[in-house]
């Protein structure tokens, strides 16, 4: 198994550096939804108990994925990422699974942190660990550089980085969002650089792409991905319905009748 257990000592150790990139709308909910395609070769190694390698071999997944999130005007998120996930095995041979996350957040302007649980049947994870996604940010990257950590929550799930990211997000300007980092994790055996960028679009609209490199054992493991969203902003409306305004508004249409007789 390749290094899950690495990935949940690194969260445990860094979580006081790190987030996801969504910073809560003040004055308005937000209902986002995203389709994803990916795909990634990754170094399929066997050690022995010394740590010598005992057969090496060339993989290769692709991936399809979809998220569901509303942001409410607090800090409360809610969601769901899925993604389909089709492995080719040393035989040839396709094995193709799906991977469902139900995932909450709580986001504020300088902190964010969050909790998921994910269904997972492809052996890619160490099953002795808890199937738990969650992410931490400290600053806004709005306004400068936020150190970010996420762990199982990428849409799709494993190309654009692997199981975990650790790195830096930023928005450089309103229609930007850009993150990078270094990937760790499942199903890649060494860790690697991952960039991701995100553009917004009129009408609502985000197109996204993000691109992890390294290499293992003589292996280039590399992931691509990219990505199509839509977002719908519910403003919020505020309405006088307070018995001084109302007395108010009666009291000038009164004296402007008066004026006209």
């Amino acid at each position: 198994m390749r290094a899950p257990v690495a990935v949940m000592l690194l969260a445990a150790t860094t979580a006081p550096l790190v987030l996801d990139t969504h910073v809560v709308r003040r004055d308005s909910s937000a209902t986002s939804f995203e389709v994803a395609l990916g795909g990634a070769d990754y170094a399929d190694i066997t050690r022995g108990c010394e740590g010598g390698i005992i057969d090496k071999d060339r993989r290769h997944i692709r991936e399809r994925g979809l998220s569901v999130t509303h942001e409410f005007t607090g800090p409360l998120v809610l969601g769901i990422r899925a993604t389909e996930v089709t492995r080719t095995h040393y035989d040839g041979l396709e094995s193709r699974y799906w991977r469902y996350n139900p995932h909450v957040a709580l986001e504020k302007d300088h902190f964010g942190a969050g909790l998921g649980w994910f269904t997972d049947d492809s052996g890619m994870w160490d099953e002795d660990l808890p199937p738990i996604s969650a992410h931490l940010r400290f600053g806004n990257p709005r306004e400068a550089p936020a150190a970010v950590f996420s762990m199982f929550e990428d849409v799709p799930a494993y190309s654009p980085a692997g199981a975990a990211f650790l790195g830096l997000a930023y928005e450089p300007r309103p229609w930007l969002q850009a993150r990078a980092g270094m990937g760790f994790g499942t199903p890649y055996d060494q860790p690697g650089a991952a960039v991701r960028c995100r553009v917004l679009l009129p009408h609502g609209l985000a197109v996204g792409a993000a691109f992890r490199g390294g290499a293992s054992q003589g292996i280039n493991e590399n992931g691509l991905a990219v990505s199509l969203g839509w977002t719908m902003v519910h403003k919020r409306t505020e309405v006088r319905e307070t018995m001084s305004e109302a007395r108010e508004d009666s009291a000038m249409r009164a004296d402007e009748l008066k004026e006209l007789r």
